[in-house]
């Protein structure tokens, strides 16, 4: 029986959950929220929409930090993240796009030495779509993506993406600021982006409350 990909990765996700929920009490627990600043790169095209700007959303998560020795540690959560574009039509009209995901990062993390309370990080993460919206500057009106693989059926938005993340957290005792810089390693559009390959970018700006659930 043949199983697809999107059906692999929400097993995958559930499976996650579940260990999250099991080891939440041995770690430290981190619930963050924050600002984006996401748009999109387009490569292997001339004639089609180009992205015009970043466009603001937000993020929200639960993060889980496993010290790996006094310099380096191991972050793993679930964050709930709008990401997005603006385009200019031919017509010169703005198209604002709005994709939804629920995203998993994965970062090892490094204590820097000599600066105090201050950490660097990389790390994949892995996205699954749940929603996507779209709206122009003259209708005003959201209009629903369609999530799927197949540009004949009307998908707008695939379901999966992956990509790399670049951050740095600063400690101010139990508050955490972070900045993180992601891209899209996958082309998001189904069939191609009808010949664009086009990328995920985007900045995060956070803050978090850090909770040490970990038995002294």
């Amino acid at each position: 029986m043949k199983i697809n990909l999107k059906s692999k990765f929400k097993f995958l996700l559930f499976f996650y959950l579940t260990n999250l929920i099991n080891v939440y009490s041995q770690e430290n627990f981190q619930v963050k929220s924050g600002f984006n600043l996401s748009s999109v790169a387009i490569s292997n095209g001339s004639n089609l929409d180009q992205p015009s700007g970043f466009v603001p959303a937000f993020h929200i998560g639960i993060l889980l930090n496993n010290l790996l020795d006094e310099e380096y540690s191991f972050e793993y959560g679930l964050i709930y993240n709008i990401k997005g574009y603006k385009v200019v039509d031919f017509s010169g009209v703005n198209v604002y796009n709005y994709s939804t995901y629920l995203e998993v990062p994965i970062s090892l993390v490094y204590n820097l030495p000599s600066i105090k309370n201050v950490e660097i990080k990389f790390g994949p993460y892995f996205a699954y779509a749940i929603k996507e919206s779209i709206r122009n500057s003259i209708m005003k009106e959201n209009i629903k993506g369609k999530i799927g693989n197949d540009l004949d059926k009307g998908h707008t938005l695939k379901p999966i993406d992956m990509g790399l993340n670049l951050g740095a957290n600063y400690y101010l005792r139990n508050i955490i600021f972070t900045i993180n810089f992601g891209y899209g390693l996958l082309n998001n559009r189904p069939g191609g982006g009808r010949g664009n390959v086009v990328k995920n970018i985007s900045s995060q700006f956070s803050f978090g409350y850090l909770i040490n659930f970990k038995k002294k």
